[in-house]
């Protein structure tokens, strides 16, 4: 849309902070009837931008797996995994995986349990 650049509205930050509802239309309307790939090709690399993706989108997007973004997780009580989400800052050196699955209902109960024998115990400060 070059005639924009020529536009008062949008001449410098101010203004398009002033006009941002402008701005927002103008991009809705243009965007509407585009899909991602259009408005990638059209941008061209010029104005950095990025999807909101939904969660199917990030199911299906191989990058999300090989950066383990997804992992994949014993699930007990079922025949599948469980996809969870993997740590999202990655070090060279020091390795950022899941853990663990999260407990069962009470599977850690027992142990709360008895941690709270002992406080309460007569004499445990």
């Amino acid at each position: 849309m070059p005639e924009l650049i020529k536009d008062p509205r949008f001449r410098n930050e101010g203004c398009r902070v002033e006009h941002r509802t402008q701005i927002r239309e103008i991009l809705d309307s243009w965007s509407h009837e585009l899909t991602r790939a259009e408005i990638t090709e059209k941008l061209g690399g010029n104005v950095p931008f990025g999807p909101v993706n939904d969660i199917r989108d990030i199911f299906d997007d191989p990058h999300a797996w090989a950066r383990k973004m997804l992992v994949e997780i014993d699930n007990p009580g079922s025949e599948q995994t469980a996809i969870v989400a993997g740590q999202p800052i990655k070090f060279s050196r020091t390795s950022a995986q899941v853990g663990a699955r999260a407990p069962m209902l009470d599977g850690h109960g027992d142990a709360i349990r008895a941690e709270t024998r002992v406080a309460s115990a007569p004499g445990f400060h």
